[in-house]
């Protein structure tokens, strides 16, 4: 179950970046065409394009904070 979410969180990450550089690169003419053609929210696109981070937090980024956690 966790294998086929975190799969498809990457997935849906994928998309999310290609719409991105489809939008940026004036392939689609705007935000909800390009979030339509890649079959992401239009709101996520939006907020990606403004600097909003993933909410996901990278599983490497994880390990590090509980190694250290585990050093002090």
């Amino acid at each position: 179950m966790a294998t086929n979410m975190r799969r498809e969180s990457f997935e849906k990450e994928g998309r999310i970046s290609l719409a991105i550089d489809a939008f940026k690169r004036g392939q689609s003419e705007s935000i909800r065409a390009a979030a339509s053609a890649f079959d992401i929210s239009h709101a996520t696109l939006g907020k990606r394009l403004k600097g909003r981070p993933p909410a996901l937090i990278p599983l490497q980024m994880v390990e590090n904070l509980v190694c250290w956690m585990k050093m002090v």
